[in-house]
């Protein structure tokens, strides 16, 4: 099955695959799979989600997600959601953003010119 629709289908029906919905469920199933590609399927995750938050940062990608998911500026203090809703809109947000890296990804003029918006972000 290809990734991306396997993906799909765990974003659709998470207790199919043992998950309960929530946003830390998704995460470790998503680094599951990362694992199991040799660390390959998400490498540049981070600095894709970077450049769409437009701003440098130290945090993980799985926090980067939550920042855009519920929008937290630059400055904001990141927390996890709580609600039902809140795990919702974040697991909606995180499989949206990696189904739209891995489409972007398997175009090498799109990877390098996100790799070229990084850099200029790193560099201030």
């Amino acid at each position: 099955m290809h990734l991306q629709n396997l993906l799909k289908g765990v974003h659709a029906r998470p207790g199919m695959y043992g998950l309960d919905g929530s946003y830390p469920a998704a995460v470790n199933f998503i680094r599951g799979c990362d694992f199991g590609n040799d660390f390959a399927l998400l490498r540049g995750f981070r600095e894709w989600l970077l450049v769409r938050l437009g701003y440098n940062s130290s945090l993980d990608w799985s926090a980067l997600c939550l920042r855009l998911a519920f929008e937290v500026e630059e400055s904001g203090r990141t927390t996890d959601p709580v609600s039902a809703e809140e795990h919702r809109r974040a697991v909606d947000t995180l499989f949206a953003l990696v189904d739209g890296f891995l489409t972007d990804a398997r175009d090498p003029h799109k990877l390098a010119a996100m790799y070229q918006e990084y850099q200029s972000l790193a560099a201030h």
